[in-house]
């Protein structure tokens, strides 16, 4: 179905955003540059400049953290970090949902109950690359917090 219907998401289904995905991403960029630089500090990105640390940081990163072999575009890694909030709040998974859809029910869901899931990574594990990997989950529910709370 998710190829016929040309879906995306991994475990869940999408209709893909309309407009180019690279322009929401720099217009969520824009509007939450002090989260997102606050999220590269978090990560052990604090020397780099701030324009250059949401798209060759933070978002290859968190591609690696998310097990996705550097091999999806831009709205497929921000649709998997959606995904795995989802799951943990049991969002229904054989509905088809608009990618905008589908983002708003999961910010909303998390802020309904933020802290359930949130466990303090010390900072030392959040910079290492391969360290943070063993805590990937509590650190993409920190990250997600970071961003919507």
């Amino acid at each position: 179905m998710k190829v016929f219907k040309k879906l995306k998401g991994f475990k869940y289904y999408c209709i893909p955003f309309e407009e180019s995905y690279l322009d929401l991403l720099l217009k969520f960029y824009h509007e939450n540059k002090e989260k997102i630089l606050s999220i590269g500090k978090l990560l052990g990105y604090e020397d780099i400049s701030e324009d250059r640390v949401f798209f060759e940081n933070i978002l290859p990163r968190l591609e690696n953290i998310l097990d996705m072999k550097g091999r999806n575009d831009y709205q497929d890694i921000c649709l998997r970090f959606f995904e795995r909030i989802a799951e943990k709040y049991k969002v229904e998974r054989f509905k088809i949902y608009r990618a905008e859809d589908f983002i708003k029910i999961i910010i909303e869901k998390f802020k309904e109950n933020p802290t359930s899931y949130i466990k303090n990574v010390p900072g030392f594990i959040k910079h290492n690359k391969i360290l943070s990997l063993a805590v990937k989950e509590d650190l993409i529910v920190e990250i997600f917090a970071d961003l919507f709370v």
